[in-house]
């Protein structure tokens, strides 16, 4: 048995920096999230093997400004895996698999502004502590612990969505220049009695009414050639890999998004092997329902999902079935798109083999960060 348990915005505005980086307002931003997950299989004589596992997680910045345009903070972050075997009878464990990675990150940032964002640039020292256990029998361990210490720069703006949150994107690095890849885009929350200062303007949008559409998806696919050249000759394998979602969806009502996602995957090789391509099938009812008519509404999506996937000559088949539930907050940019971003999450996984052979997951989660997502909506005539 398998069990595991796991913010979208926009613009617009002009205003001054001193209200939102005045003395004495602050930010928060980052995550928290927890999973576990069982994975079991029985035999015939109703013994078990099991291998239960538990990730926390948190990463979490927090800072206050200290004076008007300056900001001291501190970023702190979490992780752990914890893992081990049981059989049964008696649930003795036989091994186990531990990681933790911990780290804290003060730093101080300069705000200017500049038009509708504000800027900054920082620094900072982030000390971070990665150790791995791992126990194979009573008299065989393995343990390895790093400790380390760097500097971290940043550059970054923040766009104001409201009163209490904004869009933040940054660049970051532990050197300079800073390499322009390590880019960050997500929410960050404005803490003070002031807030930003930012007070949305209404604008009459459609972009959610009764009769529009939303139609997504995309595909891939990989052709690959490989050679392995030795004295019994030249064997060449080639192997085709295709991948296609797609999902439509349409208002049934104001603010109700009604639809299903479709998915086929397959891979299969030249010399196509007894068992066929090995192809995965799955289907996904959702509906989403934003719950106000303001530009930046929270909405909450519900969805079950069902996938097929094993070689197709063969009788062994993996099914799953899921569902998941999600909060989050939309933006309406125009008429036509959508801003999008997940603050919390939560799902439940049920996938089997067979009767002897099942596993289960479910995911939390709860977060200010990426995930930013743009939908495109299809007006009806």
């Amino acid at each position: 048995m398998k069990k595991t348990i796991v913010l979208a915005a926009s613009l617009l505005g002009v205003f001054g920096a001193q209200a939102q980086t005045q003395k004495g307002n602050g930010i928060l931003s980052g995550g928290i999230g927890l999973g576990y997950d069982v994975q079991s299989v029985t035999n015939a004589n109703n013994e078990s093997f099991e291998v239960p596992s538990t990730r926390p997680q948190i990463n979490v910045q927090i800072g206050r400004f200290v004076a008007d345009n300056w900001l001291l903070g501190v970023g702190v972050g979490y992780s752990g895996r914890f893992t081990k075997s049981l059989f049964n009878p008696g649930n003795k464990v036989s091994t186990r698999d531990n990681a933790t990675d911990a780290s804290i990150n003060p730093f101080f940032r300069r705000y200017w502004s500049v038009g509708p964002v504000v800027l900054f640039a920082g620094a900072g020292v982030e000390t971070s502590l990665n150790h791995l256990y791992r126990q194979f029998s009573s008299n065989l361990r393995y343990r390895n612990t790093n400790v380390s210490v760097k500097p971290t720069f940043e550059v970054g703006g923040t766009y104001f969505l409201s009163n209490r949150l904004g869009l933040q994107g940054t660049i970051s690095g532990t050197s300079l220049p800073i390499p322009a890849s390590t880019v960050g885009l997500g929410l960050v929350y404005w803490t003070g009695a002031s807030g930003t200062g930012r007070t949305n303007a209404e604008t009459e949008l459609t972009t959610t009414q009764a009769g529009n559409w939303v139609i997504e998806g995309g595909f891939s696919h990989n052709f690959i050639r490989e050679e392995n050249i030795n004295s019994n000759g030249n064997p060449v394998r080639n192997i085709n890999q295709l991948a296609i979602n797609a999902s439509i969806g349409r208002f049934v009502a104001t603010n109700t998004l009604v639809g299903v996602g479709l998915g086929f995957s397959s891979q299969k090789e030249g010399s196509t092997p007894v068992s066929g391509p090995f192809q995965t099938y799955s289907v996904s009812p959702f509906v989403q329902r934003y719950l106000t008519s303001r530009r930046l509404t929270p909405f909450v999506r519900a969805s079950v999902e069902y996938s097929n996937s094993g070689p197709t000559r063969m009788d062994y088949r993996t099914h799953s079935l899921s569902g998941a539930m999600r909060l989050g907050l939309a933006y309406r940019l125009t008429n036509r798109f959508l801003i999008e971003t997940a603050l919390a999450s939560a799902s439940y996984q049920n996938l089997w083999y067979d009767r002897s052979n099942q596993s289960q997951a479910a995911n939390l989660s709860a977060r200010l960060g990426s995930g930013l997502s743009v939908r495109y909506v299809i007006a009806s005539k």
